[in-house]
């Protein structure tokens, strides 16, 4: 099977599981995770040093496979975690775009964890933290697609002038882990991740950020 005939054969599913990603970032799981934050504004505590609920405005700079991108604004939030959640906290990294056509090469959707995703028994990342730092590993898994986690990438070369102009490409990892630090009301860190495109292609995101802490309304 050729590229194109598996991106035409794939791209109905793509659609739907993209569906749960361009919600967030259009919008809707933002606003959410707003009535979220709202709820808790009160019950702020320490896990591990770092103050939760938290959101922070962040920039990200990096590469894909296909090019450099950046800096690309994005929205980073810290969450007490729910009942079925294994991990001390719920990360969530999503880009501080109004539409899915504003997302570009670079632009990336992570949640560590929640309890309304599909597969969100092997579609999960494992959390630690401590004294302030934390890191989110990816859960292995060989799926095709993945509902908590995707970045976009850029298809080059010749067949990116056959598919005339759509060359936006979906990549699932691996493999992959973020790791960052919150100073004050500071946030930094960066991320690696490893995986496969909806072409089939090998596929990999590197990236550092960072960002300060919104203030609560």
């Amino acid at each position: 099977m050729n590229q194109l005939t598996r991106r035409a054969l794939l791209s109905s599913t793509v659609g739907g599981l993209l569906a749960i990603p361009a919600a967030a970032w259009a919008g809707t799981q933002r606003k959410e995770m707003r009535l979220s934050l709202g709820a808790l504004k009160q019950q702020e505590s320490l896990i591990e040093g770092i103050a939760v609920p938290a959101t922070f405005s962040a920039a990200l700079e990096g590469a894909t496979e296909a090019q450099a991108f950046g800096p690309l604004p994005a929205v980073i939030e810290l969450l007490p975690p729910s009942s079925q959640d294994p991990n001390p906290l719920q990360i969530s990294l999503y880009m501080a775009a109004q539409s899915e056509a504003e997302l570009v090469n670079g632009s990336i959707f992570w949640q560590s964890f929640s309890p309304d995703l599909p597969n969100r028994n092997s579609h999960f990342s494992q959390v630690t933290v401590a004294n302030g730092q934390g890191q989110m590993q990816v859960n292995p898994s060989d799926d095709s697609f993945r509902s908590d986690v995707m970045w976009f990438t850029e298809i080059t070369g010749t067949l990116a002038e056959l598919l005339e102009g759509n060359t936006r490409s979906a990549a699932v990892p691996h493999a992959g882990s973020l790791t960052f630090a919150i100073t004050g009301d500071q946030i930094s860190g960066e991320m690696q991740l490893t995986g496969t495109s909806d072409l089939g292609a090998a596929s990999t995101y590197q990236a550092r950020f960072s960002g300060r802490r919104q203030e609560t309304p």
